[in-house]
């Protein structure tokens, strides 16, 4: 991990996509993050794949790539959409969201990675 302003968002957006993963979970700890984050991703992915909100009132479980808060995924009304194998890998953008989860609900979906 490195500090805020260096790239990691884009640099998991190219990861995401030279290794070709077709259903991605970000998680972030809030939903103004959620928001920018998509947006970067929309600037690497253009129309290529799905994008989607859920928290903050955003509930688009079916795209291709979500961006979830962690405080609503990890309410099982939602985390509950997804099967287990439902995503090709699970980002989580800090080390707050690791905090707050503390890996329980995420665990029970395959493919981690920090970013």
């Amino acid at each position: 991990m490195t500090r805020a302003g260096t790239g990691k968002t884009y640099a998991s957006a190219f990861a995401m996509r030279e290794l070709g993963f077709r259903r991605v979970l970000f998680l972030v700890h809030r939903g103004q993050l959620a928001r920018q984050t998509r947006k970067s991703y929309e600037k690497v992915f253009a129309n290529t794949v799905s994008m989607g909100l859920v928290g903050a009132g955003y509930h688009e479980y079916e795209a291709d790539y979500v961006f979830a808060t962690v405080q609503t995924l990890n309410r099982d009304e939602h985390l509950l959409q997804y099967a287990k194998d439902a995503f090709d890998c699970i980002v989580l953008d800090d080390e707050r969201v690791i905090i707050r989860t503390k890996l329980e609900k995420p665990s029970k979906i395959k493919g981690l990675a920090l970013i």
